[in-house]
């Protein structure tokens, strides 16, 4: 494939299709989104010198409109989550989590990248509370301190024996995580 192909619908009642957008220079897949503000936050595999995370303008859902992309090299971005003006995103390619500043949605400014302990790739990105938590396929859960983002550090994580983490929500204090056994 070339290009993904998106919509927005209108929800729950009478489904109907919005308005759509081909996100050029997205190669392969789209990883995951987030939607904040009237803005979607989208991370996707970038084959060379391509957009690998893309931000559109939905504050009109009848016209969808490319606000602003960060370009890097072979990078495979994946869930996404977006507070305030950063937006978490789980990078497949270096089993890292990857922080944006969106503030200048047409120009976002990579932040950091932070490593996961064990590899691992991400499936779901959760940040609150200063907070990101990453469901991280085979290396379990990974937990960072991302205040200010900018010192972001990897401050805990489980990976339990044959644990395969896919989802991850946090709620009261507690992390939950669904996962299924490899073993």
């Amino acid at each position: 494939l070339e290009e993904q192909y998106g919509a927005l619908f209108r929800a729950p009642a009478n489904l109907v299709e919005r308005d759509s957008y081909t996100l050029p220079g997205i190669n392969q897949y789209v990883g995951g989104l987030a939607v904040s503000g009237g803005h979607v936050y989208v991370g996707g595999w970038s084959m060379g010198p391509k957009p690998g995370f893309v931000i559109l303008n939905a504050t009109d859902p009848d016209n969808v409109v490319w606000e602003g992309d960060y370009t890097a090299m072979f990078r495979d971005y994946g869930p996404v989550a977006v507070v305030g003006t950063y937006a978490y995103v789980g990078d497949r390619t270096g089993s890292a989590l990857t922080i944006f500043d969106v503030s200048n949605r047409t120009s976002p400014a990579w932040i950091a990248t932070v490593p996961f302990s064990n590899g691992g790739s991400a499936q779901q990105i959760v940040a609150t509370g200063g907070y990101a938590y990453a469901a991280a396929g085979i290396a379990g859960i990974e937990i960072f301190d991302v205040e200010p983002p900018a010192g972001a550090s990897r401050v805990g994580g489980s990976n339990p024996p044959y644990m395969n983490a896919y989802q991850v929500e946090h709620h009261g204090g507690f992390a939950y995580v669904l996962a299924n056994d490899t073993g």
